[in-house]
């Protein structure tokens, strides 16, 4: 009786409640309408975020945090690393702040399994290059202010591995990464292909910034990593997430490789090269064939589009056609007159990294540290400043010397070394697991391709994602084989 009085009053307030919650947003469109549609895009996109995560498999508060930010990371890249908000007139990044959230809230109640992801010798490699980057940054943080930090942050945010780690013990970890994933690629996809109107997309974004205003919206920084790396998820694992038919998977494969004729990038050509070989010396010929038949049909619809049917976009350096796709081909291997930054001009950049990191005995050990920029008088076509040669690698054995470029070496051999072994076991794994551990090994050397031609890590938008992705595959990994979650679909 008492519940049915309760529930007669809830229904009797509800009119007048809805009326009041009516008439204040109509009072606040009319005072100040750009606001308050903005935090109402802002509040429909969180509460739909939340509602997605929680059907995936996401179910604690770190990944309500952690995720979303992830992928705001990859999706949006410069322009929401540059995201800030003013608290008591210091400027403070809004990723960091998510992230660094996200982290404290696995590690709270996994506190026990801490020791165990503490001694993973890639984790122990990334602490050892934070504390000897905090000896450095003593001295340079006097020197040269917050810039000190930034170029720290390659090191710093390597601590983002243990949240990938943490993540990968829950139960079920497979099937709401695979869940994820697919989402993610999904409006990497789709936001790919606003490229030809950023001018627009940046003029009407808001703007924000921690070392000057940039658009957040509107920047498309090495979204054609995650093209291809979607391509490859949607070619060989989304069906293990989602009971989508083949011939849609196949279309969203090859409009992520088409994408890849806006983006234009160089490396992933490159990538698309190594991602065979890789997959040929694995035996897997099926994969190869398949790879090989989705790399045609995307060139001959690509020809179909630009040359019969006469579609006329705008890339990322020139006009998306096929005769300027040779050029840039012909341009990996030097060719003179063509599109995009020479490779000699690259090699100049690493000559002159190279000859800071030999130019003392002081510098070869230990490093220069960390706030001068690596190249003196380089700069964007913006007219921005270049501070690092284009390649992580050098840019590590210039800051931290010798005994830097070890520990990084280190790092990267631990990766390697768990992929070898997951990989060539793979008879007594199950077949999904393999496919998603292949998946992760063949990202990890398409963002290697990345990060020796660009400063991908240098970057948070790259760096944080990178090794949460990295963190989630070795604990994956760990311990795999032969025992293994299967992936659901949805």
């Amino acid at each position: 009786m008492v519940v049915g009085r309760a529930s007669a009053a809830g229904r009797r307030a509800a009119p007048p409640l809805a009326v009041a919650i009516a008439v204040v947003v109509g009072v606040c469109i009319v005072a100040s309408p750009t606001k308050t549609v903005a935090v109402f895009l802002v509040a429909m996109g969180l509460a739909g975020t939340a509602a997605f995560l929680a059907r995936a498999g996401f179910t604690k508060a770190s990944h309500f945090v952690a995720l979303p930010t992830l992928t705001a990371y990859i999706l949006l890249n410069q322009g929401f690393a540059n995201l800030t908000v003013r608290l008591a007139g210091l400027p403070i990044l809004v990723g960091h702040v998510l992230m660094f959230t996200g982290l404290l809230l696995a590690i709270l109640p996994a506190h026990r399994a801490m020791l165990r992801e503490l001694r993973e010798p890639a984790l122990l490699s990334l602490l050892a290059l934070m504390l000897f980057s905090t000896l450095h940054l003593a001295t340079n943080v006097a020197d040269h202010g917050v810039y000190a930090i930034r170029d720290s942050s390659l090191f710093f945010e390597g601590i983002f591995l243990l949240l990938g780690l943490l993540w990968a013990r829950e139960e079920r970890s497979v099937d709401a990464l695979g869940r994820w994933l697919l989402v993610v690629f999904l409006l990497n996809f789709c936001y790919s292909l606003t490229f030809p109107f950023h001018e627009t997309v940046q003029s009407l974004s808001p703007v924000s910034g921690f070392f000057r205003p940039v658009p957040v919206l509107g920047y498309y920084s090495h979204t054609y990593l995650y093209l291809l790396a979607g391509a490859l998820f949607f070619m060989w694992c989304a069906a293990y997430v989602v009971s989508w038919p083949a011939w849609l998977r196949g279309l969203l494969t090859a409009g992520q490789i088409l994408s890849l004729g806006i983006a234009q990038a160089r490396s992933m050509y490159v990538g698309m090269v190594v991602v065979l070989l890789v997959i040929m010396l694995l035996g897997e010929f099926r994969k190869w064939i398949k790879l090989t038949v989705s790399l045609c049909c995307a060139l001959v619809i690509f020809v179909v589009l630009t040359s019969h049917l006469g579609l006329e976009l705008q890339g990322r350096i020139g006009p998306v056609q096929l005769s300027f796709l040779g050029d840039q081909l012909r341009s990996i291997a030097g060719a003179p007159g063509t599109p995009g930054m020479t490779v000699q001009g690259r090699l100049d950049w690493y000559r002159e990294a190279w000859d800071r990191a030999h130019s003392s005995t002081a510098n070869f050990l230990i490093g220069e540290g960390f706030g001068k920029p690596l190249l003196e008088n380089a700069r964007s076509k913006e007219g921005v400043p270049i501070r690092q040669p284009h390649n992580t690698h050098l840019s590590v054995f210039a800051r931290l010397g010798l005994v830097g470029a070890t520990l990084w070496a280190i790092f990267h051999l631990a990766i390697l070394v768990r992929f070898v072994r997951v990989l060539l076991g793979r008879r007594s794994l199950e077949p999904r697991f393999y496919e998603l551990a292949l998946w992760f090994f063949l990202f990890y050397l398409l963002s290697m391709i990345v990060t020796s031609v660009q400063p991908h890590l240098e970057f948070s938008y790259g760096a944080i994602p990178f090794y949460v992705l990295m963190g989630l595959a070795l604990g994956l990994m760990r311990g795999r084989t032969g025992r293994v979650v299967p992936m659901n679909r949805v």
